[in-house]
């Protein structure tokens, strides 16, 4: 409640730089997250995308009938899905091969504020661009596998398989604030009707690190210290209202 309440109060701030508009329009908007993580600790590489929703409210001032600046608040899900796929085989003594498959879902909530500048043309359509900061509020890694694990004690190969689901909770591993840039493009009927697609990319790294493993590529006995990792990335696609725009 805290951290809402100082982003509430941080909107508020931003939103009284703005009281000598010529007008002022509240509205609320929600809609589609696609977001992924890049890099991703496995691989190095950008994550799958993973589905997700924003809702929230926005202000709108005008300073003239081209140019306003609208500053919002959402609650946003964001995060990355990624393909497990991992063979671990052992020939010392007797062979033990297996092989683990699944999806490794990993779900970040945040309270995001975005503060969007934005150029409007006579026809509708709008462009937009600012920067955002959000909250870090909770979030987990959920893992979905299939273990198939095959054996040679008697010459004979046996092969048994399982399913399994992991949970790991991620708040202690995450970096409370994420800020970084937004730009985009929609469109808005005269009534307050608008639709809208932005791509936001944030700057700070996603995950803490400081945990060890060991370093299974040298000859020697050590030990590896992971350092922080992970940018969000997220496309936004949003259906928005603002009230009193048809007086």
């Amino acid at each position: 409640m805290k951290k809402i309440l100082t982003l509430c109060m941080l909107m508020l701030f931003v939103s009284m730089q703005f009281i000598h508009a010529q007008d002022i329009h509240f509205g609320a908007k929600a809609g589609l997250n696609l977001s992924y993580i890049h890099p991703m600790l496995n691989t190095g590489k950008s994550s799958d995308l993973l589905p997700g929703f924003h809702v929230g409210g926005m202000v709108e001032f005008e300073i003239n009938t081209s140019v306003s600046i609208a500053p919002e608040i959402l609650y946003s899900t964001m995060g990355a899905s990624e393909a497990i796929d991992q063979t671990i085989t052992n020939t010392s003594g007797f062979l033990f091969t297996e092989t683990i498959t699944g999806t490794a879902k990993t779900t970040l909530n945040y309270i995001q504020l975005p503060i969007m500048a934005k150029v409007k043309m006579s026809n509708g359509l709008n462009f937009f661009a600012g920067p955002y900061v959000g909250m870090f509020m909770n979030g987990n890694s959920v893992s979905t596998m299939t273990v198939k694990t095959t054996t040679n004690f008697t010459g004979t190969p046996v092969t048994a398989s399982g399913d399994t689901i992991s949970t790991v909770k991620l708040d202690s591993a995450t970096n409370k604030i994420d800020f970084g840039i937004g730009f985009g493009l929609g469109y808005e009927f005269p009534f307050g009707l608008g639709f809208s697609a932005r791509y936001m990319l944030g700057f700070p790294n996603i995950f803490k690190g400081g945990y060890t493993y060991p370093d299974t590529n040298s000859p020697y006995p050590r030990t590896i210290t992971q350092g922080p990792y992970g940018n969000n990335g997220v496309l936004q696609v949003s259906l928005s209202y603002m009230f009193g725009m048809n007086k």
